[in-house]
This record gives structure tokens, sequence and C-alpha cells, in this order.
């Protein structure tokens, strides 16, 4: 499974380390377009902060949201 290995973990960090370099109100957008190429929709959106709500400024949340994004099948999708 891809989200499995130490890589995946490391690189889930680098991004996290990224967005936590950007506005905070820009955080959920540029993960998406980091990890998707898109905004996220305002359910997707809603689903994020959610997540986010204990977290917002913390590396391992957004780690574990960025591979929950990598994880989805949007991501996996090939076309």
């Amino acid at each position: 499974m891809l989200m499995d290995g130490d890589p995946d973990h490391a690189s889930a960090a680098l991004v996290a380390d990224r967005i936590l370099k950007v506005a905070p109100s820009k955080r959920i957008d540029e993960l998406w377009m980091a990890c998707l190429g898109r905004n996220p929709t305002e359910g997707e959106r809603k689903i994020a902060e959610g997540e986010l709500s204990s977290g917002a400024n913390d590396k391992d949340a957004w780690s574990r949201l960025c591979r929950a994004l990598w994880s989805s099948a949007e991501f996996r999708r090939l076309d």
C-alpha cells in the first residue's frame, strides 16, 4: 500500500513544512493544490477544518491530512 513506508511519512512531513509557511487562511487551499492540483470543495474544506481544529499549526496534523489526500481515489486515478 502507498502509505506504509517511512519515505511516505517523510515526504508528507516535507509538504507539511511547506504548508505551515503559508498564511493560515490559505493553508487548506495550498495543500489541495500541492496534492491534487485543485482547490478543495466546500465539503472537503469543512472536513479538513474539522480534522485540523485542534492542530492547525501542528506539523503532524498537516502531514496526516496530506497522506489522506495521497491515499484518495482521486490521487491514484490515472487519466
